[in-house]
């Protein structure tokens, strides 16, 4: 089935848990559609993170290789906070595979099943949704995800074409 994410990304914002992430394969076109999707929907205040340009551009980015999952998601709330002076509708967080890649399998499952898909509302108001390549852990949790409830994992093939 052909997935909304203008209606995903409306469902978010009334959840408890404001997480979500959309997988493909490398090279399939992910980061663009969403670059496209961000233009088309000028009616939503979208914005755009490309994490590897953050690690790039840090102080410190050795620093970056040895960072929790929970730190990282409280660093990438912060960066959104300090860059955004409105509301924001939601916000994509692209490229994390040059960390998540270098994670532990125990680090990675942390980001996967707690870190990006249970940012509680309580604590920022902003659904954050991970553009990552597929990889086994991913695949496993979106299989086993419920077809009745809201898909927080997305195949990027199963979006709705622009």
């Amino acid at each position: 089935m052909a997935e909304d994410l203008v209606k995903t990304i409306n469902k978010l914002k009334q959840e408890r848990y404001l997480g979500a992430i959309i997988f493909g394969n490398p090279l399939c076109g992910k980061t663009t559609y969403i670059k496209n999707f961000i233009s088309k929907h000028s009616d939503l205040k979208l914005f755009y993170l490309d994490a590897q340009e953050l690690f790039v551009k840090h102080k410190k980015p050795e620093k970056l290789l040895t960072i929790p999952p929970k730190e990282f998601v409280e660093w990438i709330q912060q960066i959104v906070e300090e860059k955004t002076e409105k509301k924001v509708d939601a916000v994509f967080l692209d490229h994390i595979d040059s960390l998540y890649n270098i994670w532990s399998q125990q680090k990675q499952n942390e980001y996967i099943s707690r870190r990006a898909l249970r940012i509680e509302k309580a604590a920022f108001e902003i659904p954050i949704i991970t553009i990552i390549q597929s990889d086994s852990a991913i695949e496993k949790i979106y299989n086993e995800q419920s077809s009745d409830l809201l898909k927080r994992i997305i195949k990027f093939n199963e979006l709705i074409h622009l």
